[in-house]
């Protein structure tokens, strides 16, 4: 029984820290700016968000490819954001 609690406890921890995190990255997108051509459900100027994770959904590569154009430039507007940030707004939209 304690067994059970212990990892209850720790899968809800675990779900708080990914909602978190999703939180920051979402935070993230729009203080650098993604939010003024991207939105989640709706294409802007660039695509929607959720587009992004499908057009990418099972490509092993897609954080790779994705986090490097956004911070180099290359086929999008460069970032201006650090890459660890890059990378996590990568993961939330590939998450989607």
């Amino acid at each position: 029984m304690k067994s059970i609690l212990i990892a209850v406890a720790a899968a809800g921890s675990l779900l708080v820290a990914g909602a978190a995190s999703a939180q920051d990255a979402a935070e993230l997108a729009k203080k650098s700016g993604c939010l003024n051509c991207h939105a989640v459900d709706t294409k802007k100027a660039g695509p929607a968000l959720k587009d992004v994770a499908a057009k990418y959904k099972g490509n092993k590569e897609a954080e790779g490819k994705l986090v490097g154009a956004l911070a180099e430039g290359k086929g999008h507007p460069k970032v201006n954001a650090s890459q660890a940030d890059i990378t996590a707004m990568v993961k939330w939209v590939l998450a989607m």
